[in-house]
């Protein structure tokens, strides 16, 4: 079905593909061989905590242990009640 994206069809594996991507994709190519690449290393870069050091527990263990430490002696029952005998 041709369209804005290009013609779709079905390849060896069985899956959809549009020509649109694949042109799209050579194109690239044929600017920059490494398009892709890059990509994936900017990726693998933002993964990375975006190049800052780590925030929050992660960098501080023993301020984790504290919140913790609170969190689990605060109830969320109420006090205990006596049955009645």
């Amino acid at each position: 079905m041709p369209g804005i994206r290009g013609v779709d069809y079905i390849d060896e594996n069985g899956i959809r593909v549009l020509t649109g991507g694949l042109k799209a994709a050579a194109v690239n190519k044929a600017k920059d061989p490494d398009f892709y690449r890059k990509i994936a290393l900017k990726a693998q870069e933002s993964w990375r905590n975006n190049g800052r050091a780590p925030r929050g527990f992660a960098a501080d263990p023993e301020l984790a242990r504290i919140a913790g430490a609170k969190g689990g002696r605060k109830s969320r029952r109420g006090p205990a009640k006596k049955e009645a005998a």
